[in-house]
């Protein structure tokens, strides 16, 4: 009778974590899932691509100091392992779940503990939504299709929820409650016995994702044969406030939206030179640069925020009761949906970015401005321009808030 894995594991790959090793994994899952950040934050699948490949395996077995050849032949040696079975038999699927077992053993703080398994959990994940995505759309997926798709999908689908709206947050809500410890996976997790419920805790992570993503390329083909695309149908409705102009575009707001906060933690990808000289143009008083390295600041900040998972609904109250948005992601969704249904309410020619801009600059410059959901965006800019420049001339900061405001909009018309 052979050894267990945990035997043979304990043998030959006895890892103590380190906590420099520690906060070099999760250093590199966050690059990871900033590669790839337009696929793993969008509900759409197979539109942007992300891939899962032999570097980023290897780069975990280094961090521990694994040989991974070793590692995968000390695998396949244990009796309770069928090599036929490629997701249980697979060398880094087995490291994810040997570290995660180390980890719960060490004597590392209770946080840096758990945020190292959790990370751990999060790539092979990643690992196993990128194989299943591209097994369901090995040539991609037609945009328009595949959005008309995701809309048409069942509240009960996950990425109808407000909590799971993207890829990312629902193989995040997998991890942590494989972790959780009402998990069927504790007792294993702890103990990393028997054999039968160490492959289980692997093919389980697998066959959820797999479920999920079959669900939207069975929908997703099934559209395809029909003709259905995002263009196809109405998405108007008349509302007692006359916004069926706005009821219309949502769909299209609902995506820029989405693709501009993918885009704004990368400041390579956001920040487009074109877009920074005609919105500091349009803004007046100001230089190209000046705006630039606003956006720049504006990008970090969300980069570390979106690396600490504190990117959806960060609010402060100023001395006056002021709503503040300090997270960007609610501060772009808010910026574009109330600046839109603003211009839309006003006669703007929706179709005419020119129109839109112009509006947009107009309300934003007012020294009296009324409306309060736009109030707020005025002070949330005004608020971080203070905080984050350098800048105390009164007409330099109207200056930089309309550029800054005009920019955000400019990127919508890039996305609609």
């Amino acid at each position: 009778m052979g050894k267990t894995l945990k035997e043979t594991f304990l043998a030959d790959f006895d890892i103590r974590p380190t906590d420099a090793q520690a906060r070099r994994l999760l250093d590199t899952v966050k690059r990871y899932e900033l590669q790839y950040a337009e696929a793993f934050n969008s509900p759409y699948l197979a539109v942007s691509d992300a891939y899962f490949l032999p570097k980023d395996a290897s780069a975990i077995f280094e961090i521990f100091g694994v040989d991974q050849s070793a590692f995968g032949a000390a695998v396949k040696s244990v009796p309770a392992i069928n090599d036929q079975y490629h997701v249980s038999s697979n060398d880094f699927n087995q490291l994810i779940m040997w570290l995660v077992w180390c980890f719960q053993r060490s004597n590392l703080p209770a946080q840096l503990k758990y945020d190292s398994q959790l990370y751990l959990v999060m790539q092979l994940n990643y690992k196993f939504f990128c194989g299943i995505t591209h097994e369901f759309f090995p040539y991609g997926a037609k945009e328009d299709v595949m959005r008309y798709t995701i809309e048409n999908l069942t509240a009960k689908s996950d990425i109808k929820n407000e909590d799971t709206a993207t890829w990312r947050a629902i193989l995040r809500k997998h991890a942590t409650g494989f972790l959780d410890s009402t998990s069927v996976h504790i007792k294993t997790i702890r103990d990393y016995e028997p054999d039968k419920a160490v492959v289980y805790m692997i093919t389980d992570l697998h066959t959820r994702i797999f479920s999920k993503v079959r669900l939207v390329a069975s929908a997703y083909y099934d559209n395809v044969k029909k003709g259905n695309t995002i263009g196809s149908s109405s998405a108007t409705m008349t509302n007692d406030e006359g916004e069926e102009e706005m009821k219309a575009l949502k769909a299209t707001l609902d995506n820029s939206i989405l693709q501009i906060n993918t885009i704004v933690p990368n400041v390579h990808t956001f920040i487009d030179e074109e877009r920074v000289k005609l919105c500091a143009n349009l803004a007046s008083n100001i230089r190209p640069d000046m705006l630039r390295a606003v956006l720049v600041t504006f990008s970090g900040q969300a980069t570390i925020q979106y690396q600490s998972g504190t990117t959806e609904d960060i609010l402060v109250e100023k001395q006056k009761k002021n709503t503040i948005y300090i997270g960007y992601k609610i501060l772009i969704r808010e910026m574009v949906q109330k600046t839109y249904r603003w211009c839309s309410l006003h006669g703007v020619d929706m179709k005419t970015p020119s129109a839109i801009l112009r509006e947009t600059s107009s309300v934003y410059r007012a020294s009296r401005l009324s409306d309060p959901d736009l109030l707020k965006i005025k002070d949330s800019v005004d608020y971080f321009l203070k905080l984050n420049t350098a800048y105390k001339r009164d007409a330099t900061l109207v200056s930089l808030r309309i550029a800054f405001i005009l920019y955000i909009i400019c990127l919508t018309f890039k996305y609609r």
